[in-house]
């Protein structure tokens, strides 16, 4: 899968963050220390509510 994107939160550091790339019908998710690791996949809809979970909305 192509089209990641990285955190803005991973302080500059390569590698040390959760990158996502959103298709037409899913956000997909992984860690980037293990890019070749499961993938978690979810609508975007709740992508949104585990960002507003973590950001204590």
């Amino acid at each position: 899968m192509t089209g990641w994107s990285g955190s803005d939160r991973s302080g500059g550091e390569a590698g040390d963050c959760a990158e996502a790339a959103a298709r037409s019908s899913a956000v997909h998710t992984h860690g980037s220390r293990s890019p070749d690791d499961p993938v978690c996949a979810g609508s975007p809809a709740a992508r949104a509510a585990l960002v507003a979970l973590g950001n204590g909305r």
